[in-house]
């Protein structure tokens, strides 16, 4: 931090590296304005936690933050997650509690991950590269009509989707008549989305 920069921020006329240095100058650095912390060479972790309690996204400043630092930074928002490199799992899933969509910066999320992404946002879905069949389970029960973000999804998806919306069938290719019939149970207009249906043959 140039010296004349700390002294806009901290209101200190005569400043000295042994200021700068001050754990205590450092702290009343970053409550006036978070973003100091990128003038501060290796802060201790008492700063960083009262820069990301400022602003989450004063993360991206700090070189390497403590997981105290990260959980901190994600609480408040959780595409913070983005400026993080490799979050533990305990990271990522604070973040997508906080914001499902957040699972969309997270290279590998566990089966963990992705389930409490889509609780969060069912629509979160789109940023799984392979989701399992449970976590489909759980995005197609919240919201039918996700299954369209769903790639060849197994007859019990389609069930599960067509039985909380039966016009969720628009979105699914070639219906089996179990399909079919389960979405007019829950829905008789889901019908005009039928095509080649078993109902024409009669």
């Amino acid at each position: 931090m140039t010296k004349k920069r700390f002294a806009e921020i901290t209101g200190v006329e005569v400043v000295t590296q042994e200021i700068i240095g001050d754990e205590a100058v450092q702290l009343e650095a970053v409550k006036n304005d978070c973003y100091a912390i990128r003038y501060i060479a290796s802060p201790s972790e008492a700063v960083q936690l009262e820069a990301v309690k400022n602003d989450c996204y004063a993360i991206q400043y700090i070189a390497s933050p403590s997981e105290a630092v990260q959980l901190e930074a994600v609480k408040n928002d959780g595409y913070a997650i983005r400026y993080i490199r490799d979050p533990s799992e305990a990271v990522q899933l604070e973040a997508v509690k906080k914001c499902g969509y957040a699972i969309r910066y997270i290279a590998s999320p566990s089966e963990a991950v992705q389930l409490e992404a889509v609780k969060n946002d069912c629509y979160a879905i789109q940023y799984i590269a392979s989701p399992s069949e449970a976590v489909q389970l759980e995005v197609v029960k919240n919201d039918g009509y996700a299954i369209r973000y769903i790639r060849d999804p197994s007859e019990a998806v389609q069930l599960a989707a067509v039985e909380q919306d039966g016009c969720a069938i628009q979105y699914i290719r070639d219906p089996s008549e179990a399909v079919q019939l389960a979405a007019v149970e829950e829905e008789s207009d889901a019908i005009r989305y039928f095509k080649d249906s078993w109902f024409d043959a009669e």
